[in-house]
């Protein structure tokens, strides 16, 4: 595999998109990646294998740890790679899962992991992360942990080829020279092979068993196959197939035969014998039914003299029919007379039912509506009631409002607050860091008198060295005077050359010391000036009736701030537990109105139903009450349409003719 070009952004602490092109490295098949630490090497190594496999080249690095840190939050994060293998061109494309920022309205939404492999032959390209890794594998010929061990080896990795086992070297080198085809017919080979041996042994050890168990007696038709086979049956153990088979064959051979023939003689047999079985059906069926007319015709000629009398019984109530006939008319003349008497009775009662469901009605509709007027009554009590309490929204909209407020100046104070302990905090940092600069002043002003005194007593023992080589005539060194009325003394203790170089690398130390506190004393004294500016627009903002006047501002203290901040939230507390106590009540209103709203509008349904039952009563009391008068009238149609006699004697007499007719009726039944 050749890399041709290599595309990294927003990868590793590669900010920006950076191209490599690869394809000028030549095509000596071994490249070397060197420079300073933390220059990126790595990161390199990281770019192709995750590209290729996801997965970074020492195997630490996961993808999702290889979005950049220093790229700015639109830059996509990618590794694209050219590669070439023997011949074929792919491009390889994969990105990890990073936050990127959204492309509608604000935030971060989480691209997912995607790959691409493309070819350069214009087949489709491969898509989904695991399609392509697959792929790869497919067209490079090695997965991963074979790549990183012998085609690109990243620091330290060398030794995983070197110290892998032979089994492991030779499945790399086999992969890596694709000799695994005829591994693979070598391995089959020596299956077959084992596999056939294991089968014929299997074989032998069968046969033997099988011809151990044989016997036959004294004149079998297959006693000279038989007699052959006695010594390997005697052997007991492994027969040989080659010897065994052919006297099998003729033994089978000789059997088959007189299996064939048995199997004639049986068929032959076997059909004769149904023959028999038919026609000694056909027998026992024919004697059933000779038996069976027998019996009939002595059945019959037993029941010839009850058909002869019953014949007779007959012919004597041949005129019963005509008798019956004419009673018939009698009989139902006789019921409508009995039955006039049964409709008059049933329609009494059906009158007195009519003229008590009415009263009932009535009732009931006098009983709801007085229900009805009690109802009024305690609705008209429940729309007063919900008149005085009209007002609790708006007053719950007002106390809310208020709430807000309160709760709005709760923060600024609490806000103005922490800026007074903010200012604090500033103010004693601007002292301590001009304590700290004082400090810093008077060192650095000690170690630079240190660095003088040294220096002049440096310069001062060099001239006491110079004046004891001087004699008078010989030119001074420095002057180049020939007399030398005052020359310098040697002191007693001259400091060193290092001694004074150590003094004045202290003495620069002292300065930059000094400098820095001095920056940081000056920062904190802004730090201060801008937190006591700040605290005092706060405090004229939340409480101007406090710090300003028409006379000009007033000072402001620490300790008046914090009576003032003491006061105010007292005052805070005190509104907020009116507001508190105001609320509660107004939710009890509210809680009221509620239920009483609930309350009228359960009554007004029940007013309705009471209303609709009152009517429906009345409406059917009136129906009850007409239904009365037509039955009134009924009864007394039905009483001037009954017969002369009474019920008792048309009673009598339909029971006369009932037993008449029952009678008649035996008689021809």
């Amino acid at each position: 595999m050749r890399p041709l070009k290599l595309t990294l952004s927003a990868f590793g602490p590669y900010a920006a998109e950076t191209v490599l092109d690869l394809a000028q490295l030549g095509r000596g098949g071994l490249y070397l990646v060197t420079g300073d630490t933390g220059a990126g090497k790595t990161t390199l190594f990281d770019a192709i294998t995750y590209a290729l496999y996801d997965h970074s080249s020492g195997g630490v690095r996961e993808g999702a740890m290889l979005r950049s840190k220093y790229a700015e939050p639109g830059t996509p994060t990618f590794v694209e790679l050219e590669f070439e293998v023997r011949g074929q061109r792919c491009t390889v494309r994969r990105n990890p899962e990073y936050l990127r920022p959204k492309a509608r309205g604000e935030g971060f939404t989480t691209e997912k992991a995607d790959a691409c492999l493309t070819y350069a032959d214009g087949r489709p390209p491969v898509t989904r992360a695991k399609d392509v890794t697959a792929a790869v594998v497919d067209i490079i010929g090695l997965d991963y942990n074979q790549f990183s061990q012998i085609a690109m080896i990243a620091q330290g990795q060398f030794t995983r080829l070197l110290n892998a086992s032979t089994e492991e070297r030779s499945k790399i080198f086999r992969k890596l020279f694709r000799t695994q085809p005829y591994q693979r017919l070598q391995e089959r080979l020596q299956a077959e092979n084992a596999a056939l041996t294991r089968q014929r042994e299997e074989q032998s050890v069968r046969i033997g068993q099988l011809l151990s168990g044989l016997s036959w007696a004294e004149g079998d038709a297959d006693g000279a196959v038989l007699d052959a086979l006695a010594p390997l049956c005697e052997a007991g153990g492994q027969a040989s197939p080659e010897g065994v088979l052919p006297l099998l064959d003729a033994l089978l051979a000789g059997q088959e035969q007189a299996l064939s023939a048995a199997t004639a003689a049986r068929t032959e047999a076997e059909t004769e014998l149904d023959k028999l079985q038919q026609t000694l059906g056909r027998a026992e069926q024919a004697e059933k039914l000779r038996l069976e007319l027998t019996a009939a015709q002595a059945r019959q000629d037993a029941l010839r003299p009850v058909l002869d009398a019953a014949e007779a019984e007959a012919a004597r109530h041949a005129g019963d029919a005509a008798a019956l006939d004419a009673l018939a008319g009698k009989l139902e003349r006789a019921k409508s007379d009995l039955a006039a008497f049964d409709g008059l009775d049933s329609l009494e009662k059906k009158l007195s039912a009519a003229r008590d469901a009415a009263a009932l009605e009535n009732a009931r509709a006098e009983k709801r509506r007085a229900a009805l007027g009690q109802l009024d009554g305690e609705l008209t009590a429940l729309e007063q009631s919900l008149a005085a309490l009209g007002g609790a929204e708006a007053e719950k909209v007002s106390l809310e409002a208020r709430a807000e407020q309160l709760a709005r100046r709760e923060t600024a104070l609490a806000q103005l607050a922490q800026s007074l302990a903010e200012g604090q905090r500033r103010g004693q940092a601007a002292r301590q860091a001009q304590e700290r600069y004082l400090l810093a002043d008077g060192a650095k002003e000690r170690a630079h008198a240190l660095r003088d005194h040294l220096e002049r007593a440096f310069l001062n023992a060099q001239a006491g060295l110079l004046a004891e080589g001087l004699t008078d005539g010989t030119p001074c060194p420095v002057c180049g005077s020939t007399h030398h009325p005052r020359r310098a003394v040697l002191p007693a203790e001259a400091p060193t050359q290092a001694r004074v170089d150590t003094a004045r690398q202290s003495a620069d130390e002292a300065d930059r010391a000094a400098q820095e506190a001095s920056a940081a004393a000056a920062k904190a004294v802004a730090a201060d000036r801008e937190a006591k500016a700040t605290l005092r627009r706060d405090a004229e903002a939340l409480l101007p009736e406090r710090f300003t006047s028409p006379e000009g501002p007033v000072k402001l203290t620490v300790s008046l701030l914090k009576t003032a901040l003491a006061e105010e939230s007292e005052a805070l507390h005190a509104a907020q537990e009116a507001l508190d106590k105001a609320q509660k009540q107004n939710a009890a209103a509210l809680a009221a109105k509620a239920r009483q709203e609930d309350e009228r509008q359960k009554k007004t349904a029940q007013r309705s139903a009471l209303e609709a039952e009152a009517r429906a009563s009345a409406e059917e009391a009136a129906r009850q009450s007409a239904a009365a008068k037509a039955l009134e009238a009924q009864c007394a149609e039905a009483r001037a349409a009954l017969p002369a006699a009474g019920r008792e004697e048309a009673r009598r007499a339909l029971a006369g003719l009932e037993s008449e007719r029952r009678a008649l009726r035996a008689g021809m039944d």
